[in-house]
């Protein structure tokens, strides 16, 4: 190891021992298994509000409120897991889990106003519980024709029941809620729903209690396998489960969610056929234009013709002097 390294390290060892420790939250990625998400707690970069105790002068300039802030996140061995800067955002994604799952994570965040540092703080991180029980989330397979049954606890004994699907891709988009978007918190934006989303009886099933939410799904399809996250909000999921739909003998296009051979078909004979229509209508109105055209032309021709015979004539019967 280098000179670079050797005093990397004993920074970090340095930071790890005078920073403070803190627990912040821990949430699954939305689509990688193979990464995790943090949330930074609100009271961490909000200017902190003197003591009642402490007397504060009336004319006591208020703390600044920050516009952004930067956040640097390392492991215990230097590996840099996120690093974030000028954020506006409290929710720090992409940490990889095969290097930020275990050991004590350092936290640094700086809040910023336009280019002032307001403040810098560092944290450590060691709830390794969490993280290891996040990145250790095995997919589930279920057969065609089963039902799913998932149970996730409430973070509020007030909030509904709301669970998100997406599906392995990530190009399918749908939410799930027992709430009225337009009256109520928590409901599900009905803009916002993908096309391929179960509709009508198909719907899933919500089941609320006081802390916990259940959703139901019957007769499952290839096309359900993907992740189903609870407590959504924005792009962080509360709880996530990984699902895997297998056929019970082939599974046809119409159960993954495809456009059936037939209907492909349909769409390419149609759309030829369009083609052709096209192209004759084309041909007759070129024909008929250039007909008209030339038939003018003739006209036009045949009368200057005309004209011209019978001024000759005329100079013949009146010679000029």
């Amino acid at each position: 190891m280098g000179q670079n390294s050797v005093w990397f390290a004993l920074w970090i060892l340095s930071a790890l021992t005078n920073a403070r420790a803190v627990n912040f939250d821990f949430y699954p990625d939305r689509d990688d298994a193979k990464l995790f998400s943090l949330r930074i707690p609100t009271s961490v970069v909000s200017p902190k509000e003197p003591d009642v105790s402490e007397r504060v002068p009336s004319t006591a300039v208020p703390p600044k409120e920050p516009d952004s802030i930067n956040v640097k996140i390392v492991n215990d061995r230097g590996y840099i897991c996120a690093e974030k800067r000028k954020s506006h955002k409290l929710e720090i994604s992409g940490l990889p889990c095969d290097h930020c799952m275990n050991g004590k994570l350092l936290v640094t965040i700086e809040t910023k106003k336009e280019d002032e540092i307001l403040s810098k703080t560092r944290m450590i991180l060691s709830d390794e519980v969490k993280r290891s029980e996040i990145c250790s989330l095995q997919t589930e397979s279920k057969k065609q024709g089963e039902d799913l049954v998932v149970t996730s606890p409430k973070q509020k004994p007030e909030d509904g029941c709301r669970w998100v699907f997406r599906d392995a891709g990530g190009s399918v988009g749908c939410c799930y809620s027992n709430r009225d978007y337009y009256t109520q918190r928590g409901g599900c934006d009905p803009r916002m729903q993908s096309s391929a989303c179960r509709k009508g009886s198909e719907s899933p099933l919500l089941v609320e209690e006081e802390n916990s939410c259940t959703l139901r799904i019957n007769n499952l399809k290839p096309a359900d396998s993907g992740n189903y996250l609870s407590r959504f909000k924005f792009s962080t999921p509360g709880f996530k489960k990984i699902l895997l739909v297998e056929c019970e003998h082939e599974c046809s296009t119409e159960d993954r969610g495809e456009f059936p051979t037939f209907v492909i078909s349909v769409i390419c004979l149609s759309t030829i056929f369009l083609l052709g229509a096209l192209s004759v209508i084309i041909y007759l109105l070129r024909t008929v234009i250039s007909k008209f055209v030339k038939d003018h032309l003739r006209k036009k021709a045949s009368s200057e013709k005309a004209r011209t015979e019978q001024q000759d004539y005329m100079s013949i019967l009146n010679p000029i002097m």
